[in-house]
């Protein structure tokens, strides 16, 4: 299970790299992608949906609908008080 997209640079928008290791992990027939924690990886006060197409792209051409799951920090519960 990939957490968080491998945490893509999307601040810097630098993907080739990225692209290259989540298409060589996807080529594992048991290999899944968990959608989440995207935001934290951009520019915070001047991020666009826009910006997280190129690699959303990239996850579901490799990766297809099957093996992508959709996943949320938020709310985060203290499991210990």
């Amino acid at each position: 299970m990939i957490n968080h997209c491998a945490k893509p640079d999307i601040r810097n928008k630098k993907i080739d790299d990225w692209k290259m290791y989540m298409k060589e992990i996807a080529a594992y027939p048991n290999a899944c992608c968990k959608l989440s924690g995207l935001l934290t990886e951009t520019n915070w006060k001047e991020w666009r949906v826009a910006d997280f197409y190129p690699y959303l792209d990239i996850v579901f051409e490799s990766f297809g609908t099957d093996r992508l799951l959709f996943g949320s920090d938020w709310p985060v519960f203290a499991a210990f008080r």
